[in-house]
């Protein structure tokens, strides 16, 4: 089996409505797996599939018009949609909303919107908040009780290469 990509923030083509998978990033090829009804007929020894044109083309309209209800439906374990590039079924939304749950979030970067804090900001922060602990922060604490951001800075600290041992090291506390 081939390797899934990860799409980054760069690679990708950003339509508020499209599909977006969260897991690796794609918003180019998405599956569906569809019934259509088709028209077989018998020719001097070989058959021949048709689509029937409006058949397909309401089913294509009502898709188009309903992709967030089918989508939350895939949310509660009735997926329509699929990943062609991972396979992910649950992982599936817009791109418009996966957007602006980050920016509603106050989301200081993630995969997901690929706009990070700059790294100055972030050692800034992560240095004042194990000032004030006196270097006994550890690392399920930035995750769960980050006091400048809900969702810790791991993410961003991930991005930038920076690991919490190397900030109190900087600060003169021993990790």
């Amino acid at each position: 089996m081939r390797q899934a990509k990860t799409y980054n923030a760069e690679d990708r083509r950003y339509l508020e409505e499209s599909l977006y998978c969260n897991y690796c990033g794609n918003s180019n090829a998405f599956q569906i797996d569809l019934k259509l009804k088709h028209l077989l007929t018998s020719e001097t020894g070989s058959i021949t599939v048709e689509l029937l044109k409006s058949y397909a083309n309401r089913v294509m309209n009502v898709i188009q018009k309903n992709v967030e209800k089918l989508l939350e439906k895939g949310w509660e374990g009735k997926p329509l949609f699929r990943c062609a590039n991972c396979h992910a079924e649950e992982t599936l939304d817009t791109m418009g909303r996966s957007y602006s749950y980050c920016s509603w979030n106050g989301c200081p970067g993630c995969f997901t919107c690929g706009c990070w804090i700059d790294k100055e900001e972030l050692v800034e922060l992560c240095s004042e908040c194990i000032t004030e602990s006196k270097g006994t922060v550890t690392e399920d604490d930035c995750v769960y009780n980050c006091p400048n951001c809900d969702a810790g800075f791991t993410e961003v600290m991930d991005h930038y290469n920076i690991t919490l041992s190397d900030l109190k090291e900087k600060l003169g506390y021993k990790s």
